[in-house]
């Protein structure tokens, strides 16, 4: 249509701009994790966004994307950082690498993290797939390396961990989901060739660990 060439039109004039002067989207920079807003730069999603130290556009650089608890629900991205892999990289975040302030040195020297922001409470339906929109963006404005994208989540981000992996399967080397759940013969389906290293504990109250069972063994697993 008219409107989304206009939109296209715009946003690549955007990143144009952008590129000549030297910035980078959202205000990143190597080393650190930044807020970006949802609609900055037409993103669906709110988000964290982190480039490691020596992140450069001379080389491709693997991403992790993340998917929060839904207590991280919102529209305001830094409540992501509560736990996981945006936890981990932040620096002088009080509940860092070993209860150090300081950042989790494997994943934030190595890893470009992805960190979406559901505002709708669920990763499902339209949200799944706002954020494989969001990580195609994020693969076009930074030096991402296409075949080392991977997903995971805790909680309602591990059932959105199978929902995001089943709307766009192509997408992601592998996927961990965490405490999560999905109708295990669409995981068998779609995703049975897919690298996946499902977590969930025995005495987890909230979401039974039977959700992720059904689907362990659906896959073959005894």
């Amino acid at each position: 249509t008219r409107t989304s060439r206009a939109t296209e039109q715009g946003g690549s004039k955007q990143m144009a701009s952008q590129q000549a002067a030297g910035a980078l989207p959202c205000g990143a920079k190597p080393g650190t994790q930044v807020v970006c807003r949802r609609g900055e730069a037409g993103r669906p999603l709110g988000s964290l966004l982190y480039l490691p130290p020596q992140y450069n556009d001379k080389a491709s650089w693997p991403l992790i994307v993340f998917l929060h608890g839904a207590g991280e629900s919102g529209n305001d991205p830094s409540k992501v950082a509560l736990q996981g892999p945006p936890k981990l990289v932040e620096k002088g975040h009080p509940m860092g690498f070993d209860g150090k302030k300081s950042p989790h040195p494997f994943l934030s020297e190595s890893f470009v993290v992805l960190s979406p922001q559901a505002h709708t409470g669920s990763f499902g339906g339209a949200s799944a797939k706002a954020v494989v929109e969001l990580v195609e963006q994020t693969a076009k404005d930074f030096k991402v390396d296409r075949s080392r994208v991977y997903l995971t989540g805790v909680s309602m981000g591990g059932y959105g961990t199978f929902s995001v992996a089943l709307t766009a399967p192509d997408v992601f080397a592998a996927i961990a989901p965490v405490c999560g759940g999905a109708n295990p013969q669409d995981v068998k389906r779609l995703l049975s060739d897919k690298p996946m290293w499902i977590w969930h504990g025995t005495n987890d109250a909230v979401i039974p660990v039977s959700q992720s069972d059904s689907v362990y063994e659906a896959l073959g697993g005894k």
